[in-house]
C-alpha cells in the first residue's frame, strides 16, 4: 500500500537532503517536488506552505518505512550526520526518486531507485527482524551499509 502511495505521489520528487532519525536505525530524507503546486497558498495539509510539494520520508531498518509532513524535524539536527548519512548526501542529494517497488510477491524488500542512467542509486531497505538499510549503485553493488557485521570463520 505504502508503495503505491509513493509511487502516485512522490515519484519524481528530488532529494533536497538526508537526516538522522531518532535513532540509529532511521534516516529520513526530505524531498521537494520541482514542479510547483496549482494552487501554491495551501501545503499538503490545507496549511500554508511554500509554492512546491515537500515531503519527508522516513526509514526505518526492520519496522517500516512512511511519508510524513515535512515540518517534522531530525532529532540530530545540530549534531554532526552519522557517516552513512553523509555517504547518501554523497550519492543521492539532488537527484530524483524514479521508482519504488517491493521486491518478490509479499516480500519485505523495498527498492528505491534514485537518479538515471549512470548515477542511479539504488536504496534497499529491509524490513524485517534486524534489517539494514543498503545503497547500491546502478548495477547493484554495494556502496554502503547502515549497519555492518563481520564474520568469523
Amino acid at each position: 500500500a505504502m508503495t503505491s502511495y509513493i509511487q502516485t505521489n512522490l515519484l519524481g520528487h528530488k532529494v533536497v537532503n538526508i537526516y538522522d532519525g531518532p535513532n540509529s536505525s532511521t534516516l529520513m530524507l526530505k524531498l521537494a517536488s520541482t514542479t510547483p503546486k496549482a494552487n501554491s497558498t495551501d501545503g499538503p495539509n490545507g496549511e500554508g506552505g511554500s509554492k512546491y510539494n515537500k515531503a519527508m520520508l522516513l526509514l526505518e531498518s526492520g519496522i517500516r518505512f512512511n511519508v510524513c509532513s515535512s515540518s517534522a524535524s531530525s532529532s540530530s539536527d545540530c549534531t554532526t550526520p552519522s557517516p552513512f548519512a553523509m555517504k547518501l548526501r554523497k550519492h543521492i542529494r539532488g537527484t530524483r526518486l524514479e521508482g519504488v517497488k517491493q521486491l518478490g510477491f509479499l516480500d519485505r524488500v523495498v527498492d528505491f531507485r534514485f537518479g538515471s542512467g549512470d548515477r542511479t542509486h539504488h536504496l534497499i531497505l529491509e524490513l524485517y527482524s534486524s534489517g539494514n538499510i543498503i545503497l547500491t549503485d546502478c548495477e547493484y553493488k554495494i556502496v554502503s551499509l547502515l549497519r555492518t557485521h563481520n564474520y568469523q570463520k
